[in-house]
């Protein structure tokens, strides 16, 4: 289907996820979408003019040696992984706006229990 707002997917869909252990994109079937009400969010901006909105405790891959950091330790000029073609590459942030309520939605996945949010790699909680 493409990409799809994370509010949309339902339980069986498959979403692709990366396995860090075989260094391997796959794909993981949601087992549950998660609402979180009002929640204090940031912006991630990608130096490619993507972005995301996320909690600070999110889990971002940053990098193989640094593996899986939460989004309110990354700063400016860190790296994220992304997906470019169905291969996983490094991109840097640009910026990052802290602040604003909103709801916020998360999965739950089948093993790696890894999933791309905007093309970013993150793992569900």
């Amino acid at each position: 289907r493409g990409e799809v707002p994370i509010e949309d997917l339902v339980p069986g869909d498959r979403v692709y996820a990366w396995d860090q252990r075989r260094e391997k994109m796959v794909t993981a079937v949601v087992e549950r979408l998660i609402r979180r009400p009002s929640t204090m969010v940031s912006t991630l901006e990608l130096c490619s003019g993507a972005r995301i909105v996320t909690t600070g405790n999110h889990p971002f891959f940053s990098s193989v040696e640094t593996g899986f950091i939460h989004a309110g330790t990354l700063t400016p000029r860190d790296q994220v992984m992304v997906m470019r073609h169905r291969r996983l590459v490094s991109e840097r942030i640009c910026a990052i706006t802290v602040g604003g309520h909103r709801p916020v939605y998360t999965l739950s996945v089948s093993s790696p229990h890894t999933y791309f949010a905007c093309g970013v790699l993150v793992h569900n909680y």
